[in-house]
């Protein structure tokens, strides 16, 4: 099952100043209203929503507006990058601009069913004129030279500016209280979490078919749902899982378990 890597947002971009690159782009190539670098099969943006921002870009000679009025997420889609099984790759952005903008992967692995994709990143919040950077990390199911490195946007506009992909190290998945993540919400009520990769520690206070719900404390935000399709603990049990925080039908819930103990 695939893992989503949680956010890491450095503003010194210095800390990679020595990995190995394996994409860049610096939008400065466009062809029929498109930056050459960006136009992989899963591109959901078409070129009124694309425009080529040339008001002094920091990097090169051309940056991406990327206009979202609809509200839907959009997709950016890279062309082929090869990225090797096993292998945490930072993606920096450097945006400016108002908006959510976040980042993902296909990497052609098509096995499980999910057409490629990875669970994408949580969104970054880009709310200033001023051009910052932010990294995320992704890491391929398999080996290919066919990967497709994703940006989505929500409503609003962001100028990206440069993109930098390169080779990580692997993230430290942190330990989350459950109250943290059932009590700490956004609009709509959703757990500010949400597409987070956590650890979370309790108690089963109740079990049924591939789904358990875990008590760390008594009241309102002190449990959560878990499903689960490969452990089946007991009433009572203690139990350490890491897995990733989703919303369905506006409960928040842990699924895709990775580690159980």
């Amino acid at each position: 099952m695939k893992k989503l890597l949680p956010i890491l947002i450095f503003t010194l971009s210095a800390l990679f100043g020595n990995a190995q690159i394996v994409f860049e782009s610096n939008f400065d190539n466009w062809n029929d209203s498109l930056p050459n670098d960006w136009q992989g099969v899963h591109r959901q943006f078409i070129a009124d929503s694309v425009e080529q921002w040339t008001d002094s870009p920091e990097f090169g000679t051309a940056a991406a507006e990327l206009i979202n009025e609809f509200g839907a997420a959009r997709i950016m889609a890279s062309t082929n990058v090869t990225l090797e099984l096993g292998v945490y790759y930072n993606v920096e952005v450097w945006v400016r601009g108002f908006g959510q903008i976040r980042t993902g992967l296909n990497d052609a692995e098509l096995s499980d069913g999910d057409g490629g994709f990875i669970p994408w990143n949580p969104y970054v919040t880009v709310n200033s004129s001023t051009q910052t950077s932010f990294v995320q990390q992704i890491s391929p199911e398999q080996s290919t030279s066919v990967a497709e490195v994703l940006l989505s946007t929500v409503v609003g506009t962001v100028i990206v500016d440069r993109i930098e992909v390169s080779v990580g190290v692997a993230p430290v998945v942190p330990e989350v209280s459950i109250i943290e993540i059932q009590s700490n919400v956004v609009a709509g009520g959703e757990s500010a979490y949400k597409d987070s990769t956590l650890i979370i520690s309790g108690t089963v206070s109740a079990a049924g078919n591939f789904e358990y719900y875990l008590q760390e404390s008594p009241g309102e935000w002190g449990g959560i749902l878990v499903s689960d399709f490969a452990n089946t603990p007991a009433l009572g049990d203690k139990v350490t899982i890491e897995g990733t925080i989703f919303e369905f039908d506006g409960v928040t819930q842990m699924a895709a378990i990775n580690e159980y103990a």
